[in-house]
């Protein structure tokens, strides 16, 4: 999702994720792994892991309600790598 942002970038990439059962997916794994296929202005600078994501009243995701969360949750940014 891009987040609309005060500064000069313009939109903050940030990525909403359901890990599957046992699977090591942090945001430290999953930014190495997708840093190997997309360019890095192009890798979410912050994660959000989620049981279940939010769903609207048609059943739909609700990026509305991901908008929320991400814009008021100190969201990981994994940029040590």
């Amino acid at each position: 999702m891009a987040i609309p942002t005060n500064g000069f970038e313009g939109a903050m990439i940030c990525c909403a994720y359901v890990p599957a059962p046992g699977a090591d997916a942090n945001p430290v794994t999953l930014r190495q792994r997708l840093g190997r296929l997309l360019p890095v202005h192009m890798l979410p600078s912050r994660w959000m892991a989620f049981e279940r994501l939010p769903r609207n009243g048609n059943g739909k995701i609700d990026r509305a309600s991901l908008t929320r969360q991400f814009e008021s949750h100190e969201a990981v940014a994994a940029r040590e790598l």
